[in-house]
């Protein structure tokens, strides 16, 4: 059996007497487990004492000098603090009438006359402890109850208690008013059902019969009720089955269940306004590249055979229609990778070492003599499209590449394990970006180089951030301008294999 923890907690026994033996003889007596005995040799002592400790129980020596026992007891019953302390008298005086009448009229619960017989002194003061902490209990209920009560009066919901026989409303909290315009005088004692749309009424009576209650310890439903205005409130009410009551509580929903669809349709509408985007960007990027196909092999042509028919300017001019051509043509590119990332079959996804790969990219890539790709450590294989695993190191390592510049660039890509967490990252030691851009680089057609011979379409980072995102992966990025850039891909467990 588990103790009251008021069981475990030490009581403090106050003994008061003029004569050192005499204490010294009740503590012999008394001391045990979970017992704290203070000692007072007079009667200010033991005041003084009293208002300082929390005692459960005083035995008061009636023949004191100074001040008798029968005045300490007055004086402790007359403060608020100490007058529920149980006193017991112990005296060797005349046990006539007059004298226990007096004891028990200055506040006395209890004699003992001595000689005092140990076991009945034991047996009365392991009474009045056991009466001590059963009140201590009962005072904690009760602060908790009132808190309780408090939280119930101040709920925002509205609470009620029913009969589950006839399902008459015993107990409600002053939300009633708030919800419904009842205040809880005109509601206890009434039927539950009268506050609902009647044409539900029947389906809810069911719903909460007590023959069934047994298998619906709890039940959650929306119930339809009727104000005393006229106005209807949709309730979603929480009900427990207990000892043939409903214990409930309700919440008006409509706001919610409104907000709640109107973001649903929102999500549809985004959802299929994306759809649209990403065939509409599909069909012009696939219906523009043919007439630019022409325009790049007419300027090519120009620039071969009559590049010495123009002037300086026009050469320049020859040599920036093919550059923004090319541009153009892999912008397009870029456009309809990202608008048919999403159509992949991710059910043919399997596990790719990205030992092989990252090296095949590097060799596959033009990398200049003066930067270096370093693997720190053995990568692990990663449950993807292989495609896509070469489209997002492919696009870090060049962006790498790009912006170096150092003599001597370094480009390290390293495998760790952090909170459980499998993790791979590409840190370079290039010219770096500033954090206001951390979350730029990552939108479409963003750029950060403002070079026109650069051909940077800004889709490149967004074309990671979305082949990762369709595995359940993410990408952040840490950067320090002129020192490094550190970019992070973080893997759902599942999807990693260490080799």
């Amino acid at each position: 059996m588990v103790k009251d923890r008021h069981e475990e907690e030490s009581v403090k026994i106050l003994l008061v007497d003029d004569k050192p033996k005499n204490l010294y003889a009740l503590e012999e007596l008394l001391a045990a487990d979970n017992r704290t005995i203070l000692k007072a040799g007079s009667g200010r002592l033991a005041l003084k004492m009293a208002l300082q400790e929390d005692v459960a129980l005083i035995l008061l020596d009636v023949q004191m000098p100074e001040m008798s026992g029968f005045e300490v007891a007055e004086l402790l019953k007359g403060n608020n603090r100490t007058r529920n302390i149980p006193i017991i008298f112990v005296t060797a005086i005349n046990k006539e009438e007059k004298y226990v009448k007096r004891g028990y009229e200055s506040g006395a619960v209890d004699y003992l006359f001595k000689p005092i017989d140990p076991e009945i002194t034991a047996a009365k003061v392991s009474a009045f402890i056991k009466i001590f902490r059963q009140q201590k209990v009962l005072e904690e209920q009760n602060r908790r109850m009132e808190k309780l009560s408090m939280l119930v009066q101040n709920s925002a919901d509205i609470m009620c208690i029913l009969n589950s026989d006839d399902l008459t409303i015993e107990e409600v909290n002053p939300c009633w008013k708030n919800y419904l315009g009842y205040s809880t005088e005109e509601v206890k004692g009434t039927n539950f059902l009268i506050y609902l749309v009647q044409e539900k009424a029947p389906e809810i009576r069911d719903l909460l019969n007590p023959a069934s209650a047994d298998n619906k310890i709890t039940l959650n439903y929306d119930a339809e009720m009727v104000g005393k205005d006229g106005s209807h409130k949709c309730i979603n009410w929480n009900s427990r089955y207990k000892d043939g009551q409903w214990y409930s509580n309700g919440r008006d929903v409509a706001e919610q269940r409104e907000v709640q669809k109107h973001r649903e349709e929102l999500v549809e509408h985004l959802q299929r306004a994306n759809a649209q985007l990403d065939r509409y960007a599909h069909t012009i990027a696939h219906d523009l590249k043919t007439p630019l196909r022409g325009i790049n092999s007419l300027t090519h042509w120009l620039a071969h055979d009559y590049r010495d028919k123009f002037d300086e300017e026009g050469q320049a001019k020859l040599d920036l229609i093919i550059s923004r051509t090319t541009y153009l043509y892999k912008l397009l590119d870029d456009i309809l990778l990202y608008s048919t990332l999403d159509k992949a079959n991710l059910e043919d996804a399997e596990l790719q070492d990205l030992n092989d790969i990252i090296q095949e990219e590097i060799k596959a890539m033009k990398i200049p003599g003066h930067i270096e790709v370093k693997l720190e450590n053995k990568l692990p294989s990663i449950n993807m499209l292989q495609k896509h695993v070469r489209l997002i190191f492919h696009h870090l390592i060049a962006n790498s590449v790009k912006f170096m510049d150092k003599r001597k660039g370094i480009i390290r890509i390293a495998y760790r394990i952090t909170e459980n967490q499998p993790a791979i990252s590409i840190t370079d030691n290039g010219t770096g970006i500033e954090q206001k851009y951390f979350t730029k680089i990552f939108a479409l057609f963003q750029t950060l180089s403002n070079d026109n011979e650069d051909i940077s379409t800004g889709v490149g980072l967004p074309v990671v951030k979305k082949v990762l995102e369709l595995y359940g992966a993410d990408i952040r990025v840490d950067s320090k301008v002129g020192e490094f850039t550190t970019f992070t891909l973080s893997f759902p467990k599942e999807r990693v294999e260490d080799q």
